[in-house]
């Protein structure tokens, strides 16, 4: 019998636990020609030259009119501008979006107007406890009158108006102010303005909710409070929002199977600032970030800020890999997710009376004594079973999802997967679980039972041992003892490294040092000896130049290989699958596992993300359009965590509706509760930014620092913009880039954290000027901390100057310096500190973040 005879079952699978959002580009139209060519493109203008947008005779502004009259100077076939243009943006911004080719776009993107044009990317969409956990108390009826002030502007997948969350009952009318529309939308006195946005049209469309996620988010900022609410069970309470009296404006840019458009996304920032949303939440993203004007809605953001609108936004769920921010300008709020106190686990009772312990939204009932089914094929996609798993228990490998409906296709009555994220609790198609797979020995082996016998490892040096490894983050699989098998499977698991080949000759190869692997013979007989390869550190964020320590596994749950799952149950290969439960997390806030971290690649001097909020197992409000079929749901996401910081905005703007976004920005960030606690000692301020969300404390800071346009505009200067792109920009023709348009540093932003990028090893002095506005009592006197982490203690020094800050008036300011010296961490490596002003009745708590350069 040959080698692949004998080797009845052989699987090797290994996950590097990381997700990315796709990011594509929307498709071009045209069936021939050069229009197959062409694709959807922003064209951005900057400053909107009036706000006068009244049709001419023939139906069009003067806007339209000018933006018809730029492309018609590019196109030289026999369309027109009106044919190609998309959409313009003429309320609150200037530019449009249009069917262009990459010839026409270049040729635009050289005239004298035009700040950049760039393709229309389609990005992706990214509670009954959380507000409890964040000490938001239920808002007093004498409250709600001033939320009712406040309307937030959500761009997202639509809403369900029918949800209890959007009762308008004791609602009076809009605000005066309001200039919104409903568009083939019935709105109420809670939900006041409802838009839906698809490659530029509007017609037609209907903002209604068909995925859910748009009213979770929308019922997670502003929700009411809706008692008794739960999934099936699980997480039984009251489900509310931050500001359950303030107004929604709803504009849906995200459709099922089509992404967010951005063409979409600055229609709905155009229309949103123009009918006087206070604040946007922005739960979409893509898999890192872009330039500043080349985003839509860093563009967007950038109007809004101009207006006095805040605009929150998701970091992304991109999760460990540096630099995967995605929304990082500095006059947007970025927002990472972290847990709250509760979590959904799930127990497997093995035949031999050992228990494991998962996490999974499982509202089934228990399944007593089911057996355990190993994939003859090693996989659960739907083509690789067959009927032989009906009503038992299938185990499955790490895979990209097609392998999750597998077992239920095949009629079996239960399933247990490796967790992508340790930390989230998913619904699964079938009763199951989620096995926290110890990522340090991420290999699953599936054998018959009689057939697995353990042999004791060996070495290195064993002349049978053949492998290739990149940066800790390959395996190989091989028939090595038997050269008949001919060929090897080389499994790369990080997108960015070299491409190698996908077939190995039987040519022994160099091996890495022995302690980065341990070699564990499953052998059918002594003839064959296939070896599964146990790299011992797998997962590499590139926060360092080595592979760095596994996420921590979720408290109350336990670790364990396939390995020694499949072998523990050998004696008794039957289960016990029980109901869920929901139980109280005591380590928490933990930064979650998918949060993208940072640090900031577009400006390295501003640290992203922001802050943290609850984004994982979040129940709110959702569609009975969607899937599943129910009124609340519990998903996970930064997409959950960016509603919280967007109600928190909401319910600040609500005690104080004069002050700008940067005020709003700087009272959540430096009123947050502190994330540097032992469950997160693997991740720094680069993962969950100042800390978490602390919306209480956040509306009475004490001290905040405040940014104009002005301000974010010299910091723009620092980056290389020029006077004339930011003349266009602004709308003024006195822009100016003092001492050239490089100078100074985009530190010298007054941002409520400070974070400098130095060159590992060298000794360094990095300066922050900084001014603090006093919002509190006429006559405060403020003192000062400073913090540095114990492994940044005997390296860095920093300075302030004054370090006592004593104010005489409300809306006084006060400047000072923050300077630090010292010799640079290594190559990856971060450094934290903070300074902290405090009286008896405020603490202001500024980061400071020192990191050397790196290969993000």
């Amino acid at each position: 019998m040959t080698c692949a005879g004998r080797l009845l079952l052989f699987f090797l699978v290994v996950f590097a636990a990381r997700l990315s959002l796709s990011e594509t580009t929307i498709s071009d139209d045209g069936d021939h020609d050069e229009r197959d060519e062409r694709q959807i493109y922003i064209v951005y203008l900057g400053h909107l030259p009036s706000s006068d947008v009244s049709e001419s005779e023939y139906g069009l502004s003067a806007v339209e009119f000018a933006h018809q009259d730029l492309l018609n100077q590019v196109l030289d076939d026999s369309s027109s501008a009106s044919d190609r243009i998309l959409r313009s943006y003429k309320r609150s911004l200037n530019g449009f979006a249009a069917r262009l080719t990459e010839k026409e776009a270049n040729e635009l993107s050289s005239k004298d107007n035009v700040v950049s044009v760039f393709p229309s990317r389609t990005h992706e969409l990214l509670t009954t406890r959380s507000w409890d956990f964040l000490g938001l108390p239920q808002t007093p009826p004498p409250e709600l009158p001033l939320q009712g002030e406040v309307i937030v502007g959500m761009l997202d997948t639509g809403i369900w108006p029918n949800s209890p969350s959007f009762s308008d009952d004791g609602f009076s009318p809009p605000p005066s102010r309001w200039k919104g529309i409903c568009q083939n939308f019935t709105c109420n006195n809670k939900i006041i303005g409802a838009r839906a946005y698809m490659e530029g049209s509007t017609d037609g469309l209907s903002p209604l909710d068909e995925q859910g996620h748009g009213s979770h988010t929308a019922s997670t900022v502003a929700g009411r409070a809706v008692s008794n609410v739960s999934f099936d069970g699980l997480a039984t309470g009251v489900a509310r929002g931050a500001v359950p009296g303030a107004r929604l404006a709803i504009y849906k840019v995200c459709w099922s199977g089509g992404g967010c458009g951005e063409a979409d996304i600055l229609a709905a920032f155009d229309d949103a600032i123009a009918d006087g949303v206070d604040v946007i939440s922005f739960s979409i993203g893509s898999s890192e970030p872009s330039q500043y004007f080349e985003s839509a809605q860093a563009i967007g953001s950038f109007h809004a800020m101009r207006r006095g609108v805040l605009t929150s936004a998701s970091a992304g769920n991109s999760g460990l890999r540096g630099g995967h921010d995605c929304n990082v300008a500095p006059w947007m709020l970025s927002v990472a997710a972290s847990s709250i106190d509760r979590q959904f686990i799930v127990r497997l009772v093995l035949g031999n009376g050992e228990t494991i312990v998962g996490i999974a939204i499982n509202t089934s009932p228990t399944i007593v004594n089911a057996k355990i089914a190993y994939p003859t094929g090693g996989s659960c996609d739907p083509d690789d079973l067959g009927g032989a798993y009906k009503g038992k228990i299938v185990l499955c490998p790490p895979q990209n999802g097609g392998g999750l409906n597998g077992p239920l296709i095949a009629g079996a009555a239960g399933m247990v997967i490796v967790a992508r994220s340790p930390d989230v609790a998913s619904k699964l198609p079938l009763p199951g679980l989620t096995e926290l797979e110890d990522r340090t020995e991420l290999s699953f082996v599936f054998l018959p039972s009689s057939q697995l016998r353990h042999v004791e490892p060996r070495t290195a040096a064993d002349p049978a041992a053949a492998f290739v490894t990149y940066s800790c983050l390959c395996a190989l699989l091989s028939c090595l003892s038997d050269l008949r098998c001919g060929v090897a499977l080389l499994y790369l698991l990080a997108p960015n490294l070299p491409p190698a080949p996908k077939l190995l000759g039987p040519h022994p190869v160099q091996p890495p040092p022995v302690d980065a692997l341990t070699f564990l013979p499953l052998m059918e007989d002594a003839a064959v000896a296939p070896y599964l390869i146990i790299f011992s550190n797998l997962i590499h964020p590139r926060f360092d130049a080595h592979c760095s320590s596994p996420p921590a596994k979720a408290p109350g749950t336990t670790r364990s290989t396939w390995s020694s799952l499949v072998k523990r149950s050998i004696s008794n290969p039957v289960a016990t699958l029980e109901r869920g439960e929901t139980t109280v997390n005591p380590q928490v806030p933990v930064a979650a596992s998918f949060s993208s971290p940072g640090p900031n690649l577009i400006t390295p001097g501003i640290l992203k993300p922001d802050l943290s909020a609850p984004g994982i197992n979040i129940l709110a409000s959702w569609s009975p359009l969607a899937s599943p079929e129910a009124l609340y749901n519990i998903i996970s996401g930064t997409s959950m965590s960016c509603p919280h910081a967007s109600g928190a905005a909401a319910y600040v703007k609500s005690f104080h509706h004069d002050w700008s976004p940067a005020m709003i920005m700087s009272a959540l960030i430096t009123s947050v509760t502190l994330m540097n606690t032992p469950g997160n000692s693997n991740t720094t301020s680069f993962k969950y930014g100042a800390g978490q969300l602390n919306p209480v404390k956040a509306h009475d800071p004490g001290l905040v620092y405040d940014a104009s346009e002005s301000d974010y505009v010299a910091m723009l200067c620092t980056q290389g913009y020029n006077a004339t792109q930011l003349g266009l920009i602004t709308g003024s023709n006195t822009t100016v880039c003092p001492g050239g348009s490089t100078a100074g540093s985009p530190s010298d932003l007054n941002y409520p954290t400070m974070a400098a990028r130095v060159e590992p090893g060298k000794n360094f002095t990095v300066s922050f000027p900084r001014t603090v506005t006093n919002v509190r009592a006429a006559s405060d006197t403020y003192d000062l901390k400073i913090i540095i982490a114990i492994e940044a203690s005997k390296d860095i020094a920093i300075d302030v100057s004054p370090s006592k800050l004593e104010f005489s008036a409300q809306n006084q300011k006060i400047s000072f310096t923050v300077t630090v010296s010292g010799v640079a961490p290594l190559d990856g490596q971060v450094y934290s500190a903070a300074i902290v002003w405090y009286n008896d009745e405020h603490e202001v708590r500024s980061p400071v973040v020192v990191y050397a350069s790196a290969d993000w």
